[in-house]
């Protein structure tokens, strides 16, 4: 076992390290696994009401998310690290593992501007230990093992180690190896810490492949998979509620595979069903997908109702897709200028710089709508006021 011992005094450098639970952190954010499974229009914002909204109905997998997003600051969302942590203990006393386990590591790293609080955050890992969780019980037991805690920390930690070796779990075996071998919160004995790293050895265990000490690999959520198989349990539960927001996030996870392999008809059905619910998204989606034939027979009239439904609910870019293929006269559409011009208008008024700018180009010319040089200019302003380049450009040449 020399060898075995050996490979362990090449961790004991960063045992329970500050920096590996910085490492854990980067891989926690959810980031690029949520933007995977949740359809993001150019107004992330929007996404985030959605959110706020089940949050504010007691979802607790919603709860969790808002609370990612005002610890970490991102989808246009300002930092605000009370904000996060509220939404997150609310999720945590729902019973939710994911919340205990980053209110664990935000209240041990001082996340954002959190007050660091090593025993509060221990105190989270143990109420999602008490709940079954193998790796938060191995958390709290390293973070109370760290060489700056107390003599009746590292004791604690001990005794943590020791649950989770009589649960079988082959890193509490290899950790209390190393407590053991350290003589850290325990009579040191390398009998018994060889005993120990034969066990979990031939339970497969290895730092090596488990990303040193702290097996990062292991932290619950660190797979993105993860991710999208909470949202699904989530959207189920909202879908049985007629939600359509909630039923097209359903389709497109069945579309991606999360929790097994993609089912495309069971999406197609969702993203249908919440369509004819009156979801914008969904509708825009089947837009494209009638265009490309992805998933349906290939279908321009099919996808042109589609685009028509979604402009006629209110969305923007529908509303200017399709004032551009009957101003063009293209994709199906018959040309008509004037139905043209009203789309445009139509966009303009949400704010869109393209759809502005034509407006207020249509207005000046008066083609398909009353000439109004005064009002066209100001529709052109505005667009210019985005930064829209024609119209900065026309505005220069008057």
């Amino acid at each position: 076992m020399k060898t075995a011992r050996t490979a362990v005094h090449l961790f004991l450098g960063a045992f329970l390290s500050l920096s590996s639970i910085q490492v854990i952190l980067a891989d926690f954010s959810i980031d690029q696994a949520r933007r995977d499974a949740l359809s993001y229009d150019e107004n992330p914002t929007s996404s985030v009401d959605q959110f706020r909204k089940w949050a504010d109905q007691g979802n607790a997998v919603a709860q969790l998310q808002l609370g990612y997003v005002y610890l970490q600051g991102f989808d246009g969302v300002k930092e605000d690290a009370q904000t996060g942590i509220d939404w997150l203990k609310k999720s945590a006393n729902q019973g939710n593992l994911e919340a205990m386990n980053q209110l664990g590591a935000a209240y041990y790293t001082g996340m954002g501007n959190v007050k660091k609080d090593i025993h509060a955050g221990v105190d989270w890992w143990l109420k999602a230990a008490q709940k079954g969780d193998l790796n938060s019980l191995n958390y709290a037991a390293r973070m109370l093992g760290e060489e700056n805690m107390t003599k009746a920390d590292h004791e604690r930690s001990v005794q943590l180690f020791q649950e989770g070796v009589k649960k079988g779990s082959p890193e509490s075996m290899y950790c209390l190896a190393v407590a053991y071998l350290k003589g850290a919160g325990v009579t040191k004995d390398e009998n018994k810490a060889d005993e120990l790293f034969e066990r979990a050895g031939e339970l497969g265990y290895s730092p090596e492949h488990q990303g040193g000490y702290l097996g990062v690999d292991n932290y619950p959520g660190h797979d993105e998979n993860y991710y999208r198989t909470i949202r699904m349990k989530m959207y189920q539960d909202l879908a049985k509620k007629d939600d359509p927001q909630a039923i097209y996030q359903l389709g497109l996870l069945y579309g991606i595979g999360a929790g097994g392999s993609p089912q495309e008809s069971k999406a197609i059905e969702l993203i249908q069903k919440a369509a004819k619910m009156g979801q914008v998204d969904a509708m825009l989606d089947l837009y494209n997908r009638y265009q490309t034939g992805e998933g349906v027979s290939e279908s321009q009239v099919e996808a042109n109702k589609w685009l028509q439904k979604a402009a006629e609910a209110g969305n923007d870019y529908a509303q200017k897709t399709l004032a551009i293929h009957l101003l063009i006269g293209n994709e199906g559409f018959e040309q008509s200028i004037e139905d043209a011009v009203k789309w445009f208008g139509k966009s303009a008024d949400q704010g869109d710089a393209a759809s502005q700018y034509q407006y207020g180009i249509s207005l000046i010319s008066g083609d398909g709508i009353a000439a109004n040089k005064v009002e066209g200019l100001k529709w052109i302003q505005k667009a210019a006021n985005q930064g829209y380049a024609p119209a900065l450009e026309f505005l220069e040449k008057q």
